[in-house]
């Protein structure tokens, strides 16, 4: 599912509403991913599970990455 149709999916009218909103929840934003998120500290755990291995990583907001490999 693409990210748009998740955003209007979420019951948002566009997706500059749903940026807008998230900005003030998100550490890492849209723009400030494309800038490499500088100046935020993203701490991270990879441990061993029943699907591979799962990476966490996390900045002071609350969890911004899981991926498994």
């Amino acid at each position: 599912m693409a990210v748009i149709e998740t955003i209007y999916g979420a019951g948002f009218k566009a997706s500059s509403s749903f940026y807008n909103k998230s900005t003030a929840r998100l550490e890492v934003t849209p723009t400030n991913d494309k800038k490499g998120a500088k100046n935020i500290e993203i701490r991270f755990a990879i441990q061993p599970c029943w699907l591979g291995l799962v990476l966490v990583a996390a900045t002071a907001q609350g969890i911004c990455a899981i991926a498994f490999r």
